[in-house]
């Protein structure tokens, strides 16, 4: 009888471990899949600015990369490709990108964000996004 409470907790603490490090995996691919396609859309937003300012399209599409790359930096993801497209319409200007993406952490996980400028709503993604961003510093300042 004294044994079997041993045999138990050897056999239930592996399943518990491993369940808990798979769920707090699995929610942090989302809030990074999340915040990297915000920071995507929010780059649509520094392109914008950049051409409203007079800027050519090629200029202010290099800007809104290196903007991307910046804020991509400290997070645990690695950029394998990003494409930015231009596209011509009728009386307006749209831009698209595809990041290719791989999650860092205990499982490699590939993933790809693709969006449209066209597709969003500036202002209710500038403001998630500069929440989220501000949040992030605090918490990389505090556990440096």
């Amino acid at each position: 009888m004294k044994g079997s409470l041993t045999v138990e907790l050897s056999l239930l603490f592996p399943l518990l471990f491993i369940s808990f490090i798979l769920v707090l995996q699995g929610s942090l691919y989302v809030f990074y899949r999340l915040y990297t396609q915000c920071l995507a859309e929010q780059s649509f937003m520094v392109c914008e600015e950049q051409r409203r300012s007079g800027e050519t399209p090629e200029t202010s599409m290099q800007r809104a990369k290196e903007y991307l790359l910046e804020r991509t930096a400290a997070l645990p993801v690695q950029i394998e490709a990003a494409n930015w497209h231009k596209e011509e319409a009728w009386f307006k200007e749209s831009y698209t990108i595809k990041l290719e993406l791989r999650y860092r952490f205990l499982i490699s996980l590939p993933w790809t964000v693709q969006s449209k400028d066209s597709q969003i709503n500036p202002v209710r993604f500038k403001n998630r996004v500069d929440f989220l961003w501000e949040k992030g510093k605090v918490f990389l300042e505090n556990h440096r």
